[in-house]
């Protein structure tokens, strides 16, 4: 009986399946398309440009969220790029000896740039660096870009990449040079 009833839904599956490749003339929906909006995940909140005077530690941060319910907040890579060099910082979510642990890879430019977010092991929905002593080279737009992990059933975080889906959010970083 109950093999029965897993062919019935294997049926019901297919003939859905047909009716929406007839219906659409089997074209397909790409991403870029449907735009990120439709997963629900996105930047929820981030640092407001600033106006810093040289010296000053700067301080930026993106947060995301998705609004489905079984949506993943988290997000498997992160990386801020100061415009107007073009220098980033990569910072991945993984997990190493069961453990959940954010890596740094940074150009030299911003070799200085320090990591802060979330504790790793309980969540991961902020990304944020601290600049220590800021320089007229940081007077720039600054972007986070931030990529999804995959749905749980694709391996969620621990998968080794995250599922294609990019947000991101610019602030505008002002630096005064000293009198």
């Amino acid at each position: 009986m109950k093999e029965d009833w897993a062919y019935i839904e294997m049926g019901i599956f297919h003939l859905i399946l047909l009716i929406f490749i007839t219906f659409t003339n089997g074209s397909t929906i790409s991403r870029d398309e449907v735009g990120s909006s439709f997963y629900d995940f996105h930047i929820a909140d981030h640092t407001p440009d600033q106006v810093l005077s040289e010296g000053q530690k700067l301080t930026l941060s993106c947060r995301v969220k998705s609004d489905l319910i079984d949506g993943n907040d988290d997000w498997k890579t992160c990386r801020w790029t100061r415009i107007s060099d073009g220098a980033s910082c990569l910072f991945e979510y993984k997990k190493e000896n069961g453990e959940w642990i954010i890596e740094k890879f940074c150009e030299k430019k911003l070799d200085d740039v320090v990591y802060f977010g979330s504790d790793p092991n309980l969540e991961n929905h902020i990304c944020g660096i601290d600049k220590m002593g800021a320089t007229q080279d940081d007077n720039s737009d600054w972007k986070c870009t931030i990529e999804e992990c995959k749905l749980p059933p694709l391996g969620g975080c621990s998968a080794r990449n995250g599922n294609g889906n990019y947000v991101d959010a610019t602030m505008n970083v002002k630096i005064n040079p000293q009198p």
